[in-house]
């Protein structure tokens, strides 16, 4: 697929095919009149998606032909449930006997990432079903039916249905929630176990060229005008230009690496459900004080009255960074390598999928009642330009809203991620902004 249809009307995610404005797929949105892109790399005196992730509009001087009909598929998706259903439905998944972790997994966690089986069982880590199909029949329950009725606008990421029943969209991998500052396990990533390459190509000035993966990890197929052209090896990360034997260039391609975490989603499926709108955010704690924090949740799904709930997180002081499995491995080593200053630096750390998302954390941080930050981002992710210009703003915005802004600090060589630096048993430095 070219194009995945946006919350935006009228405005499509480039997907693995590169933005003309930046070079790079996923991400960049074009106007279904081909006339302009909302690009999240480059910038222009427009910005454009100032609420959950920024972007800058571009206008094309050739425009682009958009061929939405062909490559976006046609299904409604629908909005997720309020939080505290999804919560309901997303404890089922964790408890269901078909998501227990696997062998596999459980080896990952206890090596790579030192996490002990109690951390394990304290943070509901758990492996994708081998059999969806039973596990969505097992979560849904009697709900199943009401599931159904195609006149329900409101639906649980990740689950659909195909022509054997409700299912759930992924791949062998180990789910990861993502909880709420309420404690509200509000949607889940998927690390997955094979990263799957794909052929990026330049179909807003090549249109008929398409080319695939055919085999993982390298063997490609290219069509020109729906008929197979070529097939062979790729090299990753080489860019090719695909030229007929007359010289005419005909696109270009490029083998890119797949990624590692998915997002539990099933956007433009049969009742699906898309992951963000809003994008989730994950609160991490201790994992000594998780065990406490879910049992209080659960004793508050027992009020009908959400607006009494006692499971608030406030915060003085929070740290920031992306993603959750990262913020769930710093958090608790952060706790030890800081306990003599816990109280100033905090105890709770959040966490966004991508530094680009950096604006949805303000209700948050208002909700909470945080009044410092400390910024913990990857260490060569902040040396990428647009990465850093994201960075810049993020502090600014801070700073104008009154927080105090830290950054935390290491080498490079000691750990790209606070969860390695920390891993490694290095001590981040905390440097006031």
């Amino acid at each position: 697929m070219v194009y995945r249809k946006t919350k935006i009307d009228g405005w499509f995610e480039l997907q693995r095919t590169i933005c003309p404005i930046c070079g790079k797929s996923g991400g960049c949105m074009i106007h279904k009149d081909g006339n302009k892109v909302a690009c999240i790399r480059e910038r222009s005196e427009i910005q454009f998606g100032k609420n959950s992730c920024q972007s800058w509009l571009h206008q094309l001087k050739n425009g682009a032909k958009v061929n939405v009909s062909e490559n976006v598929a046609q299904t409604k998706s629908r909005k997720k449930f309020p939080v505290h259903i999804l919560h309901g439905f997303f404890s089922k998944l964790v408890s269901d006997t078909t998501t227990t972790i696997s062998p596999k997994h459980k080896l990952h966690l206890n090596g790579e990432r030192q996490i002990s089986d109690n951390t394990i069982t304290n943070r509901q880590y758990r492996s994708f079903p081998q059999q969806p199909r039973v596990t969505a029949k097992n979560v849904l329950g009697q709900f199943e039916e009401r599931l159904t009725d195609h006149n329900l606008t409101m639906g649980i990421p990740g689950f659909y249905m195909n022509n054997e029943g409700w299912t759930i969209n992924g791949q062998s991998g180990i789910l990861i929630p993502y909880r709420n500052e309420y404690n509200f396990i509000t949607g889940f990533q998927i690390r997955v176990d094979e990263l799957k390459n794909f052929v990026e190509t330049d179909q807003i000035n090549y249109p008929n060229l398409k080319a695939y993966v055919k085999k993982q990890p390298n063997f490609v197929q290219i069509q020109i005008n729906g008929q197979n052209y070529w097939e062979g090896e790729l090299a990753q990360g080489k860019k090719e230009t695909i030229v007929d034997e007359n010289g005419e260039i005909l696109g270009t391609v490029k083998l890119a690496k797949g990624q590692r975490y998915y997002w539990l989603s099933s956007p433009n499926k049969k009742y699906g459900t898309a992951a963000g709108d809003p994008v989730p955010i994950h609160v991490a704690i201790p994992s000594n004080q998780l065990k406490k924090w879910n049992m209080a949740i659960e004793e508050d799904l027992k009020n009908p009255n959400i607006d009494s709930y006692s499971t608030l997180r406030k915060a003085d002081s929070v740290w920031l960074t992306e993603g959750a499995l990262k913020a769930d491995i710093a958090i608790d080593r952060i706790v030890e390598a800081f306990s003599n200053v816990i109280e100033e630096v905090g105890d709770t750390m959040l966490a966004t999928p991508g530094i680009n998302s950096w604006r949805s954390l303000l209700p948050m941080l208002k909700n909470m009642g945080v009044k410092r930050v400390n910024l913990a981002y990857d260490m060569d992710a902040i040396e990428n330009e647009s990465v850093n210009q994201y960075f810049h703003d993020m502090v600014k915005e801070f700073k104008m809203q009154g927080y105090e802004v830290y950054v935390a600090a290491w080498s490079l060589k000691n750990g790209k991620g606070i969860d390695d630096c920390l891993l490694n048993n290095y001590l981040p430095q905390l440097r006031k902004l």
